[in-house]
């Protein structure tokens, strides 16, 4: 049975002229695109680098034949370089000279201008409004919109893609948390709150949605529901979970759990040593235990760390 949701140009045939059909389907693509398609399909995986796509499939073809498979579900758009993420613009432009309407490409050029490393907000929206234009559906060209609109501070118009953006991709949690984003800027912090729990609730390891959330949990002095985010965070953190600690220690030192946030306190100092707030609370906490010496020991440390900021 042909897999709806992966188009194929093979017809129901033997086994051994499938290598035949491929051979004459890659010959007629040729043909057709003159090699842009091959441009196309290694920006696309330079786009995805992290996520670690198949450099085989040719995607160029698949998404003309299918635009559903073009989503923010099944692609994340989650580059590991800023090489890659500038190697991958280099190719989107030579499609664009060719085709300078190819949907695909000037969508995949936004989203590479919102990389953290290039920042070209502006630059993105341009894209995207062309591609929503075209078809006011396309959730990657939503999605980021959102994005490059909330780092220029628009955030009314960022709320109107998550609106948007939620009503077609309502089982994604990255909708939910972009919406959560904007209205926390706007201050409507009990709508951020509802959100952030959607988004969770959608996809329990959500990092930037249960991050996020504990930042307000601590705002709002829930200490506790906080902590119980920063240690599921701790849990499926896979860089610096070290950094982490230092956020939760605050929250178990306003909570009154002392021998909790010197735990947390020294397992964060043990990766970063230079940071003088770090001390400071240790040594509130081990004095707050009776640790006098201790929490001497620690303020020293606090002080000439203060001196050098």
């Amino acid at each position: 049975m042909t897999n709806k949701n992966k188009p194929t140009s093979l017809v129901p045939i033997q086994n051994q002229g499938i290598a035949k059909v491929e051979k004459s389907i890659q010959i007629t693509n040729k043909i057709l695109y003159g090699g842009i398609d091959t441009y196309f399909n290694e920006a696309f995986v330079l786009l995805n680098s992290q996520q670690k796509l198949d450099e085989n499939e040719n995607y160029f073809i698949i998404f003309e034949n299918d635009s559903k498979f073009f989503d923010i579900i099944r692609f994340q758009f989650d580059s590991k370089s800023i090489s890659d993420v500038n190697r991958s613009l280099e190719l989107f432009s030579k499609v664009l000279e060719v085709f300078p309407k190819h949907f695909y490409s000037i969508c995949c050029r936004g989203i590479a201008y919102c990389y953290i490393g290039i920042r070209r907000y502006k630059d993105a929206i341009q894209d995207f409004n062309s591609v929503i234009e075209f078809d006011s559906d396309c959730a990657p060209a939503l999605q980021y919109r959102a994005y490059a609109n909330s780092n220029l501070g628009n955030y009314k118009d960022a709320l109107i893609d998550c609106e948007r953006l939620i009503l077609i991709c309502p089982n994604s949690h990255i909708g939910y948390r972009k919406r959560g984003d904007a209205k926390k800027a706007l201050k409507d912090i009990d709508g951020a709150l509802l959100d952030y729990n959607k988004a969770i609730e959608l996809s329990s390891k959500d990092f930037a949605s249960r991050l996020a959330r504990a930042w307000l949990y601590s705002q709002l002095g829930n200490w506790k529901g906080a902590v119980n985010d920063y240690d599921v965070l701790i849990e499926i953190s896979n860089r610096n979970p070290e950094f982490l600690c230092q956020f939760r220690g605050e929250c178990k030192f306003k909570m009154r759990d002392y021998s909790g946030a010197i735990e947390d306190f020294t397992t964060y100092i043990s990766k970063f040593s230079n940071t003088s707030s770090a001390y400071f609370y240790r040594s509130e906490a081990k004095r707050k235990i009776g640790d006098s010496k201790g929490a001497e020991a620690d303020f020293e440390i606090y002080n000439q760390l203060k001196s050098l900021e």
